[in-house]
């Protein structure tokens, strides 16, 4: 059992977090497949296609956690979304791409964060977090406190996740320009 409010303010994030990342991607679809490209991980001619069914899933996880009995789903789904992108990095690095774009950066084209190991502990934590929404909540009503609890979670973990992607992209800029 977990708290439903530690529950809905996960849910919250993966609502938020994902709305953002697949209107990045829609709105940025070419330059998302650049990001793709970029990981050498696939031939050419999958690329839009994989790129289609990622941004469709981030769209999916938006929907399913905002559907009441639904939310577990949208849970393991962005879970795995969050662990194939580790996965993919890890291949990518492995493969030596360590240097390409992560593509993290919600249309930020003037901050590029290259692949490595922090994107995918980060990943990793993502996916910790966002597991919680699976355990089966405790039979209680939403108050009031309930919804900021889950807005200034969300935000938090938002802003956590960002500032840790620029300050990636901020060591990489200055390990290129100090050499």
């Amino acid at each position: 059992m977990i708290d439903l409010g530690i529950q809905f303010a996960v849910l919250t994030f993966l609502a938020i977090f994902f709305a953002g990342s697949a209107l990045h991607k829609l709105t940025h679809f070419s330059s998302f497949r650049l990001a793709i490209t970029g990981y050498g991980i696939m031939p050419a001619a999958l690329v839009p296609t994989a790129a289609a069914i990622a941004a469709s899933a981030e769209v999916l996880v938006v929907v399913l956690a905002l559907l009441p009995g639904y939310q577990p789903v949208a849970a393991l789904l962005g879970a795995s979304l969050f662990l194939g992108y580790a996965c993919l990095m890890m291949v990518a690095i492995l493969r030596g791409n360590a240097g390409a774009d992560c593509g993290c950066n919600w249309g930020n084209s003037r901050q590029s964060t290259p692949l490595g190991r922090p994107l995918i502990y980060r990943n990793l934590v993502l996916a910790l977090i966002t597991l919680i929404a699976v355990a089966t909540p405790d039979i209680r009503s939403l108050v009031w406190l309930d919804w900021v609890t889950a807005l200034l979670a969300s935000a938090a973990i938002i802003l956590l996740y960002q500032a840790f992607n620029a300050l990636i992209a901020t060591l990489a800029f200055q390990q290129e320009h100090s050499s």
